[in-house]
């Protein structure tokens, strides 16, 4: 509620981010009093997960147009910087 508090509150009734929230509200509201009359209880934390993990996967395996993953480089880094002989 607090997304939509702030939405309404930070721009003009006649924009989209507004228009946007007044919407995504009403729905996640109405999912809420239908989730509330079937008394179903979500898995939130295993939704959480799954998602997390699924944009994890995705990012880590992104490629660049020569099929190298982003993430290679950073397995390329030391493990500590030496500067004047001291890690």
């Amino acid at each position: 509620m607090q997304v939509f508090m702030n939405c309404y509150m930070f721009n003009a009734p006649d924009s989209q981010i507004y228009k946007d929230a007044l919407l995504l509200q009403r729905h996640a509201l109405k999912t809420k009093l239908e989730l509330e009359d079937d008394n179903y209880a979500p898995n939130v934390s295993g939704a959480v997960r799954e998602i997390l993990t699924s944009i994890f996967t995705s990012l880590y395996n992104h490629q660049d147009e020569e099929g190298r993953c982003y993430t290679d480089t950073m397995a390329e880094l030391p493990d500590f910087d030496e500067i004047e002989g001291q890690k």
